[in-house]
């Protein structure tokens, strides 16, 4: 079997708990002091006056003949942005009943 040359690392004293359950945070004084990133508002933004045309383009898209995948596609565009996606069954193997998940804690047993 090979060594383990690698030092283990020191356990130090227990650190304090902080402040809390939802108090990370001393008061009078932000968690994230520099705010919000400017680029994500700019971007949506730019994404918000755009929209109008696409629905548009999307509804061109629905409407048109030569292209009936194209067609659905942009139908089913155009309903997830209007009422949201279906939801999603989750099924367990076979599609049948719940999934189940079993946690297992591993320990070592003691000598």
């Amino acid at each position: 079997m090979a060594e383990n040359n690698q030092q283990q690392p020191a356990i130090s004293a227990p650190q304090p708990r902080g402040r809390g359950k939802g108090r990370p945070f001393v008061k009078g004084r932000s968690g994230n002091p520099g705010g919000r990133p400017k680029g994500v508002a700019y971007v949506r933004e730019e994404a918000q006056r755009e929209s109008e045309r696409c629905i548009a383009r999307l509804v061109e898209l629905r409407d048109q003949t030569e292209n009936l995948a194209v067609a659905r596609a942009a139908a089913c565009d155009i309903l997830d942005r209007a009422v949201g996606r279906p939801p999603q069954a989750v099924t367990g193997e076979g599609g049948e009943g719940p999934i189940i998940v079993e946690i297992v804690k591993l320990t070592e047993p003691k000598p």
